[in-house]
């Protein structure tokens, strides 16, 4: 059995549960949400030698570089277009570049652009939720991290950085917050199992301090996949249930793998040619 903490950083209030093998902390660092780190030196190179090489056509007569379809700037996707894999990777850089170089604009266009062409990234999401609270935004900040948690895979900052700034949101962004989760139909997504003590301890109450009276599995129909209904007792006596969908949990997923991996393996057996029986 293992101990499990979970605390809003502003409230400096903590509350412990035990379950599993992890510790999950809801509290960011005391620098507030952390903003994306350094670009990339080869994506930094690459907008250098695209700038000079502009430059440079444009001294020698020549017209800077342009895509087909749109003389004089190059084509930009369709902001509803979803984004390949790689696309979402170079929006990610695009916008630590931005904040490297202080283009707060830019770096909140590259943001949203990935947000909403990266649908399945909640990264992206939490990150705009990190620049408006370095704002100073915390209420547009809550938006964005609230987006991060309701949705599959969700970041473990977005949890940090929600509980950092909890208690500087208004009364009805709170209860809000508080009423996440209480559906069948919309349970709140976690990154591991953890996380779900976490935030009945910090959220599920108002003042925190939510303890956990009971654990259930139970089967979504509208999302096809099982789900945790934990029941939740608060200080005040009240009581209620939260749902969490635990699916991106790595060891669920591992144990998930592997089970489907055996259950191939038995039908492939089954399938197999048989040897024909000898005569006797």
């Amino acid at each position: 059995m293992l101990s499990l903490v979970a605390a809003s950083a502003l409230a400096g209030a903590g509350c412990a549960a035990t379950q599993g093998s992890k510790v999950v902390a809801l509290a960011a660092s005391p620098g507030g949400p952390a903003q994306p780190g350094r670009p990339l030196a080869s994506a930094g190179a690459t907008a250098r030698e695209s700038s000079s090489g502009g430059a440079r056509a444009a001294a020698s007569g020549g017209a800077a570089p342009s895509a087909p379809g749109r003389p004089g700037r190059p084509d930009r996707p369709d902001r509803m277009s979803r984004a390949t894999t790689e696309e979402c990777a170079l929006l990610h850089i695009e916008a630590q570049l931005r904040v490297a170089r202080r283009q707060r604009e830019r770096a909140r266009a590259a943001l949203e652009l990935g947000r909403d062409r990266c649908p399945d990234d909640r990264s992206f999401a939490s990150e705009l939720g990190d620049f408006h609270a370095v704002a100073g935004d915390v209420e547009r900040a809550a938006d964005h991290y609230i987006t991060a948690v309701t949705g599959p895979d969700p970041p473990e900052a977005a949890f940090q950085h929600l509980a950092r700034i909890y208690e500087r949101l208004r009364p009805a962004t709170r209860d809000r917050i508080r009423s996440l989760g209480g559906t069948l139909e919309a349970p709140l997504f976690v990154p591991s199992i953890g996380y779900e003590y976490a935030w009945i301890a910090a959220f599920a109450c108002a003042g925190g301090q939510g303890r956990v009276a009971e654990q259930v599995l139970v089967q979504s129909q509208s999302q096809s996949s099982q789900l945790d209904r934990l029941h939740c007792l608060c200080p005040d006596g009240s009581d209620r249930a939260l749902y969490f969908d635990f699916s991106a949990d790595p060891h669920e997923r591992e144990m998930k793998t592997q089970l489907r991996e055996l259950l191939d393996a038995e039908k492939a057996s089954r399938d197999a040619p048989r040897p024909p029986r000898r005569k006797r």
